[in-house]
């Protein structure tokens, strides 16, 4: 399962390092209250859709029962919208997208699990707010991620079964799973 927090922090950590923001400076979309600052930029993840699963099956060693350790792997691409407020907004989001594919954003990314697919092209919607300009940006980043899920699996040791063949009845031990 995906914590989506935790997803979205890791996520804030690539936008601030692409767009020399504070830490600070990005933040969960969503918040309650007003947000305070000459800019900031705000994260929020708009959709998961899995694009698959692996199982995979090993052995525990030692065990002293039989055992197998059953490994899900689900392939999932994330969808996140990332808004600029405020001084530059549609200048940050633009050095969002030139900069993501840089060797520091991709090791980042390498490093917290994600996989970069795409970022769209940045909308400028600045518009009139309370009587004041104020500058807004938009941009949307899909990413892969894995979803991966492990638990152990009691199995058999030994066992005997019987096959008919219609004439005899042959008996065969299995030893090892």
């Amino acid at each position: 399962m995906i914590d989506r927090t935790a997803l979205n922090r890791d996520i804030r950590k690539v936008i601030a390092l692409c767009t020399g923001f504070a830490p600070a400076e990005v933040r969960p979309a969503n918040q309650l209250g007003g947000a305070t600052g000459d800019r900031w930029a705000t994260v929020l993840i708009l959709a998961q859709k899995s694009q698959g699963d692996a199982h995979t099956w090993a052995n525990v060693p030692g065990s002293p029962t039989k055992q197998v350790t059953e490994t899900s792997d689900n392939h999932v691409v994330i969808t996140v919208s990332v808004q600029f407020f405020r001084q530059d907004a549609i200048m940050f989001a633009n050095k969002l997208r030139d900069r993501i594919t840089l060797t520091s954003a991709l090791q980042l990314m390498q490093s917290l699990g994600l996989g970069y697919i795409r970022c769209s092209e940045p909308k400028d919607l600045s518009a009139v707010v309370n009587a004041n300009w104020e500058q807004r940006a938009v941009c949307e980043l899909d990413f892969y991620v894995v979803s991966t899920e492990v638990e152990n699996v009691d199995t058999f040791g030994t066992f005997t079964f019987n096959v008919s063949t219609g004439t005899n009845l042959p008996n065969h031990e299995v030893i090892e799973p």
